[in-house]
């Protein structure tokens, strides 16, 4: 398992073009919020994605929090806080059984939401 993934780029003496099918980047929370409105709707994630596509083994057990344009994903330590944090918002969840999905069913919530309810 990979104790830090960013180690591989900082290696630049080699740089060429690459194919590219997707990307990953890691951010604070409240980052977020310089990115989209407070309001931007967020899907709270009730289905794991697998995905064909490679990521670091770092990454493997992180769990698909919520859908905005693009895949939000947390360590799997904050999955249950996050729950309890929103139903201490009144919102009304079942955590999910699938170790990398958030919640049993569907719900949305504001980015603004999301990011109080990480902390």
């Amino acid at each position: 398992m990979s104790t830090n993934p960013a180690a591989s780029m900082s290696n630049t003496s080699s740089l060429i073009p690459t194919d590219l099918d997707s990307w990953n980047i890691s951010l604070f929370p409240g980052d977020l919020l310089s990115l989209f409105s407070p309001e931007t709707p967020v899907e709270l994630v009730s289905h794991s994605s697998i995905s064909i596509l490679k990521d670091d083994p770092f990454f493997k057990d992180w769990v698909f929090a919520g859908d905005i344009r693009c895949h939000m994903r947390i360590a799997p330590c904050y999955k249950a806080p996050l729950v309890s944090a929103l139903e201490e918002l009144d919102y009304v969840l079942e955590p999910s059984t699938f170790p990398t999905a958030l919640i049993r069913g569907s719900q949305h919530i504001s980015i603004l939401t999301f990011v109080n309810a990480l902390g």
